[in-house]
């Protein structure tokens, strides 16, 4: 069988080391057919060139953003250039395992019904073994929350309930997508402007067709405290950037069509605002509590609501 052209988009921002690492690991890939691998500089201080590269089995083309515009940007740079049928995605900081590449086009040409491949993932580094127990626990509970078969081990093919459990939790392996470019058009770019961008596409992504999780060859995430925007100083800023993804959600043709659909997002909505308010309650800024508070009660009332006003105000009434 020829195999497909593939482009791998692998972004990058002043982690040299790291970023040698990762071309290491394509180096491993079993993959027999073309493979460009596009580095999206987004604005390192001193630029990636091909000298300070390790030497690469596969063709390299470097793009770069002169002033770093965020991990959406650079992806969306090198997709905006990618020519294979078929894209794949590695961040600077993590690895791939040898059989990945292969595997992940090897099952979308067996099984065209899939849209949008999601691949496993295994924890690497330091805080490796809290990564993967927390990672194997959320990707089970998206499993006994949606209807899957098998069409052969190690492919989990969705049939039923993925977006509903997306909605409440996006795992590590639904931020991985391996696709066709053509699909990956359809479904659209990386929203820049939002924190949570890689879990903003995943919630279109499913909405765009078939989805499955390949379990064989995984994406190698390393957990050594290293992400951008992962820390827990950022929990406000991770609220409202779901909020907003999901806001937007509201509009989406799809949505607009199946009212299933709308109303699993509208709960989803009314949660999210919910946690909101909550964190903003917990740290005493009741004033953005009590906000937060009435944007729940627009998407969905509920008793717990009243519950929680309840707390604000005894709160307020007892720190004057």
């Amino acid at each position: 069988m020829t195999m497909p052209a593939v482009s791998l988009i692998l972004p990058t921002c002043n982690r040299p080391k790291l970023l040698a690492e990762a071309i290491d690991s394509i180096n491993t890939q079993t993959y027999s057919g073309t493979m460009e691998v596009i580095i999206a500089d987004d604005g390192s201080l001193s630029p990636v060139t091909l000298n300070a590269l390790p030497s690469c089995k596969f063709e390299i083309q470097i793009l770069r953003n002169t002033a770093s515009k965020g991990g959406a940007a650079a992806k969306n740079l090198g997709v905006n250039a990618a020519q294979g049928e078929f894209l794949l995605f590695l961040d600077d900081d993590d690895l791939l395992s040898p059989g990945y590449v292969e595997d992940a086009i090897t099952t979308l040409l067996s099984f065209p019904q899939i849209r949008i491949l999601f691949m496993s993932v295994r924890w690497f580094g330091e805080r490796a073994e809290w990564g993967q127990r927390q990672h194997d626990r959320n990707t089970q509970w998206i499993l006994d929350r949606t209807t899957y078969w098998e069409p052969e081990p190690g492919i989990i093919l969705f049939t039923h309930g993925l977006f509903e459990a997306l909605l409440q939790r996006i795992p590590m392996p639904f931020q991985r997508p391996v696709l066709r470019r053509k699909d990956f058009e359809a479904i659209g770019h990386y929203q820049e402007d939002c924190l949570l961008w890689d879990c903003e596409w995943a919630l279109r992504a499913v909405l765009h067709g078939t989805c499955a999780l390949a379990q064989k060859s995984p994406y190698l995430q390393r957990a050594s405290g290293q992400g951008y925007s992962s820390k827990a100083s950022r929990q406000e800023e991770h609220l409202h950037s779901m909020i907003i993804a999901k806001e937007r959600l509201i509009q989406h043709p799809t949505c607009k069509k199946d009212p299933n659909y709308r109303k699993s997002l509208i709960f989803s909505l009314a949660d999210a605002w919910f946690n909101t308010a909550y964190f903003y309650c917990h740290q005493k800024r009741h004033h953005q509590a009590v906000i937060a508070l009435l944007q729940a009660v627009r998407w969905h009332p509920e008793p717990r609501q009243a519950k929680l006003l309840g707390r604000i105000l005894y709160q307020t009434l007892i720190h004057r």
